[in-house]
């Protein structure tokens, strides 16, 4: 059932179609880990699976990180690219490049001059004063 989830946030993800192109299937794990842990008596079980994604254009790797609430992340890996994949709905792929994640929304003519690049940073230094 995870593995059919994923395949629908990839179907779903502009940017991981448009690489992959369609139709995308999904193989069966490459490898798989699993955890359970309770807390006060609360059950928490966490799943990590990468698979083989395959699509007309070009075929990659998927990591995926599911709990009890279904896919919480899911990266492609494709020709040397990193992908994000949306698992939550209503925000593009985001690419992965050299520790930054850049919003970037996919499109065939690229970046122009003056456009805006939203960034996020997805690691951080906290230190004592």
């Amino acid at each position: 059932e995870l593995l059919q989830d994923a395949r629908s946030h990839i179907v779903a993800d502009v940017t991981a179609s448009n690489v992959l192109g369609e139709p995308i299937s999904i193989g069966m794990p490459i490898s798989q880990s699993s955890s359970t842990s309770v807390i006060n008596g609360a059950k928490s079980v966490n799943v990590q699976a990468s698979f083989e994604v395959a699509g007309s254009r070009s075929a990659g790797i998927a990591t995926m990180v599911a709990n009890g609430s279904g896919v919480q992340r899911l990266r492609l890996d494709v020709a040397g690219r990193s992908f994000e994949v949306n698992t939550k709905g209503g925000r593009p792929a985001r690419d992965v490049v050299g520790g930054y994640v850049t919003g970037r929304k996919a499109s065939k003519s690229g970046p122009k001059k003056g456009d805006i690049i939203d960034a996020e940073i997805i690691d951080a230094e906290y230190r004592e004063k």
